[in-house]
This record gives structure tokens, C-alpha cells and sequence, in this order.
């Protein structure tokens, strides 16, 4: 039966510690911005053309509720995907319990066979979600779901193959910092200088946050895979 993890994979806990080095850096300009001022994203435009627009960046304290979203929603996409999805893994700021993050899950679906998920978008749209494509991930499915009231974001999900590395990234980024709590705090540091520079578009956020976490993933995968 599929379920959804969110802790510490069996067999792949903390091996060893590695010193931590202070990385509080932020981009100056987004790394799409130009020295004229003109933001030039790369193409991640999905099948139909577009990608999901910018939202407002709220980051509250960490909800203990979000754990049950998350497997809730586990359930929901399991009923829908059937024995094709292995694990859904509760993954981003919302599975950390010592941070601040957006309120939107993000959930990361594990499947046997890409190919065979594709021909279930119907099925994912009829959860709620709308389907992005690859969004500029080569082997990733990214979907988005909203409140249909308020039109907020409420989950993200982020489709790999069973084998896909970035699986192993985003376990590995979410595991380091619940284990290193210093870091952690470091992080939710960043998140908030990144939320009063662009509190109204989530890509500059990220845009801003992104030289930091690919500092912290090179030193989370060293110690994940020690």
C-alpha cells in the first residue's frame, strides 16, 4: 500500500556529521535579471505555452497540521494513480518542522513508470490540480492546486520516476536541515530577507533563495549519501 514518508527513509538515516559553513548569502539581482534591469527567465513554458503566475509570498510558523494534509492528499493521489505510484514523500519548507514557510504543501509523488502517469492527467486534473509538465525539469511532472474559493495555492507536486536523482536531492535538502538545527535557522533567515525584498512574486522569492540552497544541497547530499 502506498504511504506517504516524513521522516528519515529506513536504512538511509544520518551516517555522519560534516562541518557546516556559514553560507548567509543572497543574490544581489535575480540570476534572470540583466544589468539593464529585464528579467530573461529560461523556457520552462510547459505543453500549453505557459507556466503558473506569480503569488503573494506569506511564510507563517511551522503548522503540525500540515502532516496530516499531506497524507491526506497522499491518499487522494493513490486512489487516483493506483498501483503505478510507489510513495508520495512530503518534501519543501512544510515538512521542517523548525522553519517558517509558504502555506502550500509541496508533495512529492514516486512513480513506477513516467510514461503511464502522463496518461492520468485527467485523473490529477479531477483532484483539483492543473497540470504544468516538465516546467523546464527534464523527467519531472509538475502540478499546482488551489483553493477554488480563494484561489490559493494549497499543494504542489513534483512527479519523478522511481531512480530520478532529484528524488534524492529533495529527500536529502529536507533531511540535513531537520537534523542540523543551526542550519535550519539559518535558512529561515534567508526565507525572510528573500519575502521583504519580493513579498508579491513567489519566482523572485525563489530566484532569491536559489544560490543559498544549492550550496546547502551539495553539502546535504555529501552527507546523505555518506
Amino acid at each position: 500500500m502506498t504511504k506517504l514518508v516524513d521522516a528519515v527513509a529506513s536504512g538511509w538515516g544520518p551516517r555522519r556529521d560534516i562541518t557546516i559553513r556559514p553560507r548567509y548569502h543572497l543574490a544581489s539581482r535575480s540570476r534572470f535579471q540583466s544589468k539593464a534591469g529585464i528579467v530573461q527567465r529560461p523556457s520552462v513554458l510547459n505543453e500549453r505555452g505557459r507556466m503558473p503566475p506569480p503569488t503573494k509570498v506569506e511564510l507563517l510558523p511551522h503548522d503540525p497540521d500540515w502532516s496530516h494534509l499531506a497524507n491526506a492528499e497522499a491518499r487522494l493521489l493513490t486512489g487516483a494513480l493506483g498501483p503505478n505510484l510507489r510513495i508520495v514523500h512530503h518534501v519543501g519548507s512544510t515538512a521542517i518542522p523548525s522553519i517558517r514557510a509558504k502555506p502550500i504543501l509541496d508533495l512529492m509523488p514516486v512513480v513506477s513508470n513516467l510514461a503511464e502517469l502522463d496518461k492520468c492527467q485527467a485523473k490529477i486534473k479531477a483532484l483539483g490540480y492543473e497540470w504544468w509538465g516538465e516546467l523546464g525539469l527534464p523527467g519531472r511532472r509538475y502540478c499546482t492546486k488551489s483553493d477554488p474559493k480563494t484561489g490559493h495555492r494549497t499543494a504542489q507536486l513534483h512527479c519523478y520516476e522511481d531512480g530520478s536523482t532529484d528524488i534524492t536531492r529533495h529527500l536529502a535538502f529536507r533531511d540535513y536541515l531537520r537534523a542540523h538545527p543551526e542550519l535550519a535557522a539559518e535558512y529561515d533567515r534567508v526565507k525572510a530577507e528573500c519575502q521583504r525584498r519580493h513579498p508579491g512574486d513567489s519566482h523572485a522569492y525563489g530566484d532569491c533563495k536559489e544560490a543559498w540552497i544549492r550550496n546547502a544541497e551539495a553539502d546535504a547530499l555529501e552527507w546523505y549519501q555518506a
